[in-house]
């Protein structure tokens, strides 16, 4: 449930806003977040004008520099770059459009409010069940992040590894991705080769799960989580393909993340913004659950 302190409680309004969403990228936990936008534009009367830059961080700022043309009320934004927008964050403020952001958080004093995930908990998650599972002995785990200009991605690798932080005999192997699956599958087949021994591997989010999967099936390495010779896998997002890897329990667990609640809150606070409310909550963050292939449920 969102919990945003205003000035005033929201209502249906007469008066019909516009607001542009401009995403980065339409994959399955983007959807999730816009189902959570769009039901909630629907019940507050919000019309969207919807963009998606395909990780075109051009493309991005054009289409944002069109809704700023059109003189929408307020922009909501998921960066493809959360350096590379600044601009174009500049550029509504220059004309007076209120920017949201969610997911993606963007380092500007302009932004009335964002609408994130708790990525230092996602990622502490993951590391604590790897940590319940440390015998004392040398492991070696592999630590596949994400884009390191996400702010996401840099949260869930530094909380993922202050639950390691002490353990010595644990070397980590870092390998950005950009969060493409390719990228981890790679990473994937060559710690393979240089440790066979590999104990744990750790996703930046389950878009590269079944990527995952065939490395580890192509080394014969893909075993229930309570059998003999199976890699410690954890994953961020709860999305389809890592929820499906975990009731099989070659994953061991997954950080679902409340998405559609995230999206919603982030519509509910444009609206605010646009009605001229006061948002004492500017940065609110939505902690995942963790669950394992044990109380994963079909």
């Amino acid at each position: 449930t969102l919990l945003i302190v205003a000035t005033f409680v929201l209502t249906a309004s007469a008066q019909e806003f516009v607001f542009g969403v401009s995403l980065d990228k339409l994959y399955l936990g983007r959807q999730a977040e816009m189902k959570g936008v769009s039901d909630a534009a629907e019940e507050q009367g919000v019309k969207l004008l919807v963009s998606v830059a395909d990780n075109d961080v051009q493309l991005q700022k054009a289409q944002i520099d069109s809704f700023i043309t059109q003189g929408v009320d307020v922009i909501m934004i998921v960066a493809v770059d959360c350096v590379a927008i600044l601009s174009a964050v500049d550029a509504a403020e220059a004309a007076g459009i209120p920017v949201v952001t969610f997911d993606r958080k963007v380092d500007s004093d302009y932004v009335s409010y964002h609408s994130g995930l708790d990525s230092l908990a996602d990622g502490k998650a993951c590391g604590e069940y790897v940590k319940s599972k440390y015998d004392g002995k040398p492991h070696v785990i592999l630590h596949l992040l994400g884009a390191l200009n996400d702010d996401n991605a840099i949260q869930r690798r530094d909380g993922f590894e202050s639950a390691l932080k002490g353990l010595d005999k644990l070397e980590i192997i870092q390998v950005p991705t950009d969060w493409k699956a390719e990228k981890g599958l790679a990473a994937v087949e060559n710690a393979l080769v240089s440790h066979p021994d590999l104990w744990a591997i750790q996703l930046p989010h389950d878009g590269m799960q079944d990527s995952i999967k065939t490395a580890l099936e192509g080394a014969g390495k893909l075993f229930h989580a309570e059998k003999e010779g199976h890699i410690i896998v954890c994953t961020i997002d709860g999305a389809e393909p890592g929820y499906r890897a975990t009731l099989e329990g070659w994953t061991d667990g997954v950080v679902a993340l409340p998405l559609f609640a995230l999206g919603r809150g982030a519509l509910e606070a444009a609206l605010l913004v646009a009605k001229g409310g006061t948002l004492e909550i500017k940065d609110q963050r939505f902690p995942g659950t963790f669950y394992t292939y044990k109380n994963a449920k079909g």
